[in-house]
């Protein structure tokens, strides 16, 4: 298993931050890495998709996440803003959901370039 499909999969599972994944930048990028059977083609139209969506909110995919965490209204801050006790278990969510956003954040280009398989130029 790839690592973009061990995050594709933590993704999936996200319970706190899971509103950040309908931004349509993110949008993409979950599209992007939801590829193992898709043609070269069509990894490359979703890579350059992803790309497109991004330049045109921020070319920098780590301060663009960081964004999406700052101004998420979730229910652990939504808990934690209305002085309401917060589990165990949600914290356990929140560091979990918070390692992997740093994980993707730390994504380089050539990893997606890599999983599309093709040494033609693509904007990193």
């Amino acid at each position: 298993m790839s690592s973009l499909e061990l995050i594709n999969i933590k993704v999936k599972s996200f319970i706190v931050f899971n509103k950040i994944f309908e931004d349509k930048v993110m949008k993409s990028f979950i599209d992007m890495i939801d590829v193992k059977e898709s043609s070269t083609i069509e990894k490359i139209e979703k890579y350059s998709n992803f790309v497109r969506e991004l330049f045109e909110k921020n070319e920098s995919f780590s301060e663009y996440i960081r964004q999406l965490i700052v101004f998420d209204e979730n229910i652990y801050i939504r808990k934690l803003s209305n002085k309401e006790a917060v589990s165990e278990m949600l914290e356990k969510c929140v560091k979990h959901e918070l390692e992997t956003l740093k994980e993707i954040s730390m994504i380089i280009a050539k990893e997606i370039k890599e999983e599309v398989g093709c040494a033609i130029f693509l904007p990193e």
